[in-house]
C-alpha cells in the first residue's frame, strides 16, 4: 500500500480512523499474498468534497476489506463497484451524507 495527502488539501478528524483502515486491509491474512501487477488506485474526499487522500493497493481482496472498513466509518464508494476506473481511481470515498449531518450537530453516530 503506497499513500498520499494532496498538499494544501484539509484533512478530516476521523483521518487517522481512515489511514487505519487503509492499513489493516492491506496488512490482513492473506492481503499481501495475491499480488497480480495491477494496482488498485483510491482516493478520499474531505468535506469540503478535495480528493485529499490517495492510497494504492496491490489486490482486489484489499480493496473488498477497504469497501467493508470504510462502511463502517460511514463512507460510501461514489463509483459504486463500476468496473472502469474515473479518472485514473477505482474507488472514491466520501462521508455518508446523514454520518456527515450527526457530525456537524454533535450527535454520534451510535444514537
Amino acid at each position: 500500500m503506497n499513500t498520499s495527502i494532496s498538499a494544501g488539501a484539509s484533512i478530516p478528524a476521523d483521518d487517522m480512523d481512515i489511514l487505519q483502515a487503509m492499513i489493516h486491509a492491506s496488512n490482513l491474512s492473506g492481503a499481501r499474498s495475491e499480488a497480480t501487477g495491477r494496482t488498485w488506485n483510491v482516493a478520499v474526499r474531505n468535506d469540503d468534497g478535495q480528493l485529499y487522500r490517495r492510497t494504492s493497493f496491490r489486490n482486489l481482496n484489499q480493496m473488498r476489506r477497504l469497501g467493508m472498513r470504510m462502511k463502517a466509518l460511514g463512507y460510501v464508494d461514489e463509483l459504486g463497484g463500476v468496473r472502469d476506473q474515473k479518472n485514473g481511481l477505482d474507488a472514491i470515498y466520501r462521508r455518508r451524507p446523514e454520518t456527515a449531518d450527526r457530525r456537524e450537530s454533535g450527535i454520534s453516530a451510535a444514537a
